[in-house]
């Protein structure tokens, strides 16, 4: 994979009809410029839980160590990688499709929390440490997924919606009115289309007037869309992604002159 690129990873569910992903890892050290960690997003949403050792990880443009009973999330479509990891760390990665938490047909309610997670994503902290009741559901998890008695799917999306309870309850700084960001707004599916498409395109030579025929809305309409449901403006998110590369360039290794080139092709 380039240096100079956000690649999107589609997270491959190990079975078709249940979108949980829970992966065992133990790493030896690991010098980031001499591996594979390619800064990423995907859909899914991803927590890991450090059990042993330290990991360096870099999510929304902070890069930050964890250590056992820490926790990192990284929200639908937020670019992160890992930058090390200490010798002999053991931890746990637990993948899940939000759709499948946050959508029912008959709750809209529901959905509105989608919303929030997917249009809000970088609202949400990336490091927690040293939550015991958050380390407590993640155990349960883990637990549930490996004993798989009668009943687990239904335990599982239970322990994963009193997750982003305790999320949304304690890690999330929404922009605005809480209550005014809960009342459902069909727009929101234009803002979501914007995020895929930059998160897609950033490295390309986009403008306003592109991303607005792409959407198949106004220039001027969609720019209002996108700042009252996320209170930046387009191209401000454009730049923070490519801001995130350049970062990324300089934390594996590349020199300041080497990201500064590389920014330029990114057009920032």
């Amino acid at each position: 994979m380039p240096k100079n690129q956000i690649y999107y990873w589609q997270v491959p569910m190990p079975e078709w009809d249940f979108p949980v992903r829970i992966t065992e890892r133990t790493n030896q050290k690991i010098d980031i410029t001499t591996s594979d960690w390619s800064l990423h997003w995907h859909e899914s949403l991803e927590f890991q839980l450090i059990l042993q050792g330290a990991i360096t990880l870099s999510c929304n443009g902070q890069t930050e160590t964890l250590h056992p009973g820490d926790v990192f999330f990284a929200n639908w479509c937020i670019p992160h990688h890992a930058v090390g990891f200490a010798d002999g760390t053991h931890y746990y990665v637990l993948q899940v499709d939000p759709a499948w938490l946050l959508v029912e047909e008959d709750d809209l309610r529901l959905s509105r929390y989608r919303d929030i997670l997917t249009v809000h994503s970088p609202a949400f902290e990336c490091f927690v440490r040293q939550d015991t009741h958050m380390s407590s559901i993640l155990l349960q998890i883990i637990s549930a997924y490996k004993a798989r008695q009668f009943g687990w799917e239904i335990q599982i999306k239970g322990l994963f919606l009193s997750l982003l309870s305790l999320f949304f309850g304690s890690y999330c700084h929404l922009i605005g009115s809480p209550s005014g960001i809960l009342q459902y707004d069909s727009s929101l599916r234009y803002t979501r289309k914007v995020l895929t498409y930059v998160a897609n395109h950033y490295a390309d030579a986009i403008s306003l007037d592109h991303i607005a025929a792409e959407i198949g809305l106004t220039k001027s309409y969609l720019c209002r869309l996108f700042r009252q449901h996320t209170g930046s403006s387009i191209m401000s998110y454009v730049n923070r992604l490519r801001c995130y590369q350049a970062i990324y360039l300089m934390e594996t290794g590349s020199s300041v002159t080497q990201a500064a080139l590389v920014s330029e092709d990114l057009k920032f």
